[in-house]
């Protein structure tokens, strides 16, 4: 599925919730006064890019932080084909200009949830990047897990949560099947929630709602998209508390 298929579905989504009286999965009905408030909104999720978001991604800047370099032929993962914009030596190379197109179409999304005053969570299992992904979910006072997925958070999660609220969206980094988000994104897709995903070339993208083509492994990679990740939540959160 492309970012911009992915971006209509999103958009049809909202426009169910605006056209019909609609019940949660916690087993309430919204009220008139929570409707008007989404019926609001429904003028900006038709604007093309009403958050700004093609600001915050620079494809020079993109090439500067590595995020183009993939993992060894040897280490490929077929499912990424489309994304492959060539191979230097045994290194594949991936095309940066789908990784502008998906980011754009992801972080549109992520704007118009954390507008929406939806819940973010961030996750990597990857221990190198443990204070990285901490510092930017602190940053912009979201969520995350660094630490080891307890199987059943999100299916079983009045148990493993005492809660029945889960995350509105799930950014994942470090996807690659040997890594254990790998289980936290079975489980989001499962109970329906959207993951935003980095998909480096060792990766398989089917349960990742909006892929990101992106170098996973190097710091200066993960530690830029966590920067463009950041500013699109505090920008929607700042354009939230001017409008309402």
């Amino acid at each position: 599925m492309s970012c911009k298929t992915s971006l209509k579905l999103f958009s049809r989504q909202v426009a169910r919730v605006l056209n019909k009286k609609v019940h949660t999965s916690y087993g309430f009905v919204l009220n008139s006064q929570k409707i008007s408030s989404i019926q609001g909104q429904k003028s900006l999720l038709e604007q093309d890019d009403f958050f700004d978001v093609k600001k915050l991604v620079d494809l020079k800047k993109l090439f500067d932080s590595r995020v183009h370099l993939g993992h060894h032929e040897g280490t490929w993962n077929p499912l990424t084909r489309p994304y492959i914009y060539g191979q230097r030596s045994t290194q594949l190379i991936i095309d940066l200009n789908q990784t502008v197109e998906c980011l754009n179409c992801a972080l549109n999304v992520l704007s118009h949830i954390v507008y929406n005053q939806g819940i973010i969570l961030f996750i990597s299992m990857n221990p190198r990047f443990d204070y990285l992904i901490q510092k930017t979910a602190r940053d912009c006072e979201e969520y995350f897990i660094t630490h080891g997925w307890q199987k059943g958070l999100f299916t079983n999660s009045p148990l493993k949560l005492g809660t029945q609220k889960l995350p509105d969206l799930v950014i994942a980094f470090n996807n690659s099947r040997f890594e254990k988000t790998r289980d936290a994104i079975i489980e989001a897709s499962m109970c329906n929630i959207p993951v935003i995903g980095i998909v480096d070339t060792d990766c398989d993208p089917r349960l990742i709602t909006y892929p990101i083509p992106a170098n996973d492994d190097t710091y200066d990679s993960v530690s830029h998209l966590c920067d463009i990740f950041k500013q699109a939540i505090l920008n929607a959160k700042l354009k939230r508390n001017e409008l309402n």
